[in-house]
């Protein structure tokens, strides 16, 4: 998108600058243990299909500004994963915490 990183990080919210801090975590790895995974792996050409035929399915919804379309799937998602979005909640709030209290010290 083009995007410079330094200026987005101004402006993101904490969640997704966990997600941003992820990124930058694998990246800042070894390449060739993430191309072993990726490509040494049975499964990844079938998950990445799967990943990808979401992801077009969702764009279609936001093109057609489907909001029941998209609360549908949204709460779909939440159910099948179960108590997980509750647990995952409490150790965001958890680490969203702490990153602010990183944040603070610099």
């Amino acid at each position: 998108l083009g995007l410079d990183i330094k200026d987005s990080l101004k402006f993101i919210s904490p969640v997704y600058r966990l997600r941003m801090d992820q990124a930058g975590r694998v990246l800042a790895q070894d390449p060739s243990l993430y191309a072993n995974i990726a490509i040494q792996n049975p499964y990844t050409n079938r998950a990445i299909e799967a990943y990808l035929k979401v992801c077009q399915n969702l764009l279609q919804t936001i093109l057609q500004k489907d909001y029941s379309a998209f609360i549908k799937y949204f709460n779909q998602a939440s159910k099948h994963m179960g108590d997980f979005p509750q647990q995952a909640l409490k150790e965001t709030n958890f680490l969203i915490k702490k990153l602010g209290e990183f944040e603070n010290k610099k």
